[in-house]
């Protein structure tokens, strides 16, 4: 119990550190271009040498979430060029690399984090390119095997995609919510709508996929 708190405090610590460039910039309405002073990230050296045995406490998860993305990202898109920025998942994955330690665990857990992102946006294509890479360089097995299980998962669905007969499919990214709300309307006037907003990431989400579909079923 006295290493779970010790764990939970150095991960609280750690990770309102690695959030406050970013939320400083947003609450005071600063430019994109600001940059907090290099110093302030000397903190990042105990970031990268956690150990295995402080994993026990789980909120390990969001502090390696933290570090790639409040981090990793930062020092990515700072230095992104012309190149980059057409493939910039890739530059943040060589700088996951570059920034952590070769030993240790950190690399492993941030890697993990990032490629199960892209497996989660479907990018199949990028873990293809480096599948080399990445199994050389995630060596535990509760890490890598889960990657594994998650590539397999999402190919079966793009193979096979378990679509609804009468889906209706439309593409919102060029409307407003307002545009898009009176063209529902509009369109399927007279008719129940039943709007149900989800994420891949969201697992409260995913578990009401049963009582969703009970719902348009019983409402048929």
């Amino acid at each position: 119990m006295t290493d779970w708190i010790n764990a939970d405090i150095q991960y609280s610590y750690y990770q309102q550190l690695l959030n406050y460039p970013d939320r400083h910039r947003k609450y005071n309405h600063l430019s994109k271009d600001w940059r907090i002073n290099e110093n302030y990230y000397d903190f990042i050296q105990n970031v990268a040498s956690i150990t295995p045995n402080e994993l026990i406490n789980s909120d390990s998860q969001w502090l390696i979430n933290s570090f790639l993305y409040n981090y990793v990202w930062e020092i990515a898109w700072n230095s992104r060029d012309s190149i980059s920025k057409n493939n910039f998942d890739s530059l943040i994955f060589h700088k996951i690399i570059e920034l952590t330690p070769k030993t240790g665990i950190v690399r492993q857990l941030t890697l993990n984090e990032f490629i199960n992102s892209k497996l989660s946006n479907y990018k199949l294509a990028f873990y293809d390119k480096n599948k080399k890479l990445i199994n050389s360089l995630i060596q535990e097995n509760y890490l890598i095997e889960p990657i594994h299980d998650h590539y397999s998962g999402i190919e079966a669905l793009l193979n096979k995609p378990a679509f609804a007969k009468d889906i209706k499919i439309s593409g919102i990214n060029d409307q407003s919510a307002s545009a898009l709300w009176q063209r529902i309307l509009r369109n399927d006037k007279g008719n129940v709508i039943y709007i149900d907003c989800w994420a891949t990431w969201c697992g409260a989400c995913i578990s009401e996929f049963p009582n969703s579909k009970q719902m348009m079923e019983e409402y048929e």
